[in-house]
């Protein structure tokens, strides 16, 4: 009989479950905020045809990750090493 060890067990038990793969892989997953803190406060251009200075900041999260952070509305007042809760949508 040329049969292998696995195709063995596979014959027996039926072929093994497949494990599901994480579709996400942000650094933000199931949580509403984050403390965090600004490295660096940066102006973004956006791509063609869009125009505009976007105004973003460069934050260490609370779990070690650094993730650029949009900052809305007119006019802000975050500067290095200021803490803020971070929120997500």
């Amino acid at each position: 009989m040329n049969v292998c060890f696995f195709q063995f067990i596979h014959e027996r038990n039926g072929p093994p479950e497949r494990r599901a793969r994480s579709k996400d892989k942000s650094p933000i997953t199931g949580y509403n905020h984050f403390k965090g803190i600004v490295l660096k406060t940066v102006i973004r251009h956006p791509k063609k045809p869009n125009s505009g200075n976007r105004k973003c900041a460069t934050v260490r999260l609370s779990t070690g990750a650094e993730v650029c952070a949009y900052i809305p509305n007119v006019g802000h007042n975050l500067q290095e090493h200021s803490q803020f809760p971070a929120q997500f949508d």
